[in-house]
């Protein structure tokens, strides 16, 4: 098994296969993809519900553009 974590911090382990004739047949690794995607989804999902800070809408000329705002210790804003 081969363990990769993401940016969110979401760690899965994939099996890892010598030969096509062990690999899972087609279902089972799209099911396993989408499965995969749903909880990544979902983990993006709770840990910016859990960010401490705010969305906020700034115009730059004729655009408006959404940044995620917060304060670092310090007090100095922050946007992403």
């Amino acid at each position: 098994m081969k363990s990769h974590c993401n940016i969110l911090y979401a760690c899965y382990t994939y099996p890892t296969y010598k030969y096509d004739d062990l690999a899972p047949p087609p279902e089972t690794q799209s099911l396993h993809a989408e499965l995969l995607e749903r909880l990544l989804a979902e983990a993006a999902r709770r840990d910016v519900a859990k960010a401490p800070g705010t969305f906020t809408t700034k115009k730059i000329g004729a655009e408006s553009y959404v940044y995620f705002q917060y304060s670092e210790p310090g007090g100095k804003t922050k946007q992403l």
